[in-house]
């Protein structure tokens, strides 16, 4: 072979070598972490609703106000959001709030809820997490083919992926008064304050298939730095939310609130 063949094919060997080697290197690398999210809608009777949930196996009824909801990988590196009578689809447009509170046991969400006088209470809840997912490149194999010059490696066999929970984020920041916090919603088109303690927010689209949490006081930029909590519910009617707020002594109340949704694509 002449000098110059023998040049060109070293150099086209060169190719295809830096090629494996940068593929090789991008599979060694971990991107994360990755953001997923699950959310569950349960009814009083310990039923999951599955068109308001994602990423969850089952929901049961374990005790009276005790609650088991079963997710499909561990949940021990999640936040979570709760809150009872949320989003709920069959109740009256508006009501009182219970207390909720929850715990984590590798994929199962442990929920209790307490009633209107500090007792343990059945009542629909919804939960939503956000949660830390570790993504890692695709991993090639002695059976990947190699085109040089155009993008090295093609991921054969040994890809590796962690697959990631779609869903839509939705959500409303609504001051006392009812007027929509334009630059802390989205997806929401208005709100009103239909009378003491009671709001109405419109979403861009049905909320059928949504988990609701909700919060009072909760993102307001102009109240106090600290103060207390009101006690909060939501229905859920086509695009509409209802929210019902509670105050110190368990009388409508005026205060700002913040909502977010998680929904099914």
């Amino acid at each position: 072979m002449s000098r110059p063949r023998r040049i060109a094919a070293l150099t086209t060997l060169a190719v295809a070598l830096a090629g494996i080697g940068a593929a090789s290197a991008g599979a060694a690398t971990t991107v994360g972490p990755a953001i997923g999210m699950r959310f569950a809608t349960v009814s009083s009777t310990g039923s999951l609703v599955a068109a308001q949930s994602l990423g969850v196996t089952s929901a049961q009824r374990a005790a009276q106000g005790k609650f088991k909801v079963v997710f499909d990988a561990s949940i021990e590196r999640c936040a979570v959001s709760a809150a009872s009578l949320a989003g709920n689809t069959s109740s009256s447009t508006y009501g009182y709030d219970t207390r909720i509170m929850t715990a984590i046991s590798g994929s199962a969400l442990y929920v209790t809820l307490m009633g209107r006088y500090d007792g343990p209470a059945d009542y629909p809840f919804s939960v939503v997490l956000a949660c830390k997912q570790r993504t890692v490149l695709a991993q090639p194999t002695m059976g990947d083919a190699v085109t040089p010059g155009a993008g090295g490696i093609k991921p054969g066999s040994g890809s590796a992926t962690v697959s990631a929970l779609d869903g839509v984020i939705r959500f409303a920041t609504v001051s006392s008064s009812g007027s929509l916090v334009a630059a802390q919603s989205y997806g929401a088109a208005s709100a009103l304050r239909a009378a003491q303690g009671k709001f109405k927010v419109v979403f861009d689209s049905s909320l059928a298939g949504c988990a609701v949490s909700a919060a009072s006081l909760a993102g307001s930029t102009s109240a106090s730095t600290y103060g207390f909590s009101t006690r909060i519910m939501t229905v859920i009617s086509g695009s509409s939310l209802y929210v019902t707020l509670m105050g110190q002594n368990d009388g409508p109340a005026d205060y700002p609130f913040s909502v977010v949704l998680a929904c099914n694509p």
